[in-house]
């Protein structure tokens, strides 16, 4: 009893920090182990643009599966939550972060966050669930690679990462 209460107050400890998510999700029983920095995982490839976006955390971690959605993503009961830090070199005002998840054969799921403002260098976590309405990509779909925009023209800031993640039926 102690040793669950212990864990539990660990627990809330941990997912009351404003970058993480610990909605829980139906994540398949082979997920890669929590002890592993999920950062190392997410592998950042080509960037672009004033400022940087860098990947966090995510809830479940790359390389884990979402089970139980059925034909399509949109039916998913749970949610990819992906936390990335954005740190603008000019002023961002009524952005949003818009996640595109892309598998080997080019297959699109697009997810955003909602609309944030940030100024010059300051960096801020914003979060990103995916899927997104509508999401009628087919299961299983196998993401190979992410790419994560925010801005537009000059202000326009893009990181590519290579990550797996599986939306399965």
């Amino acid at each position: 009893m102690r040793r669950s209460l212990v864990v539990s107050l660990v627990l809330l400890t941990a997912c009351g920090e404003q970058q993480q998510s610990c909605d829980l999700g139906p994540w398949t029983p082979d997920d890669p182990p929590v002890t592993q920095d999920p950062r190392a995982l997410a592998v950042a490839t080509t960037g672009a643009g004033p400022g940087r976006i860098t990947f966090v955390n995510s809830n479940p971690v790359p390389g884990s599966t979402l089970a139980g959605c059925g034909p399509t993503v949109a039916a998913c009961t749970g949610r990819l939550k992906i936390v990335f830090n954005v740190r603008p070199d000019g002023d961002l005002h009524g952005q949003r972060l818009r996640v595109s998840l892309f598998t080997e054969s080019q297959a699109r799921l697009e997810c955003a966050s909602t609309v944030f403002d940030l100024a010059a260098g300051q960096t801020f976590p914003v979060e990103v669930s995916c899927p997104a309405s509508p999401a009628d990509a087919a299961t299983p779909f196998r993401v190979a690679t992410m790419i994560m925009e925010t801005g537009a023209g000059a202000n326009r800031i893009e990181q590519d990462w290579n990550v797996p993640f599986v939306f399965g039926p």
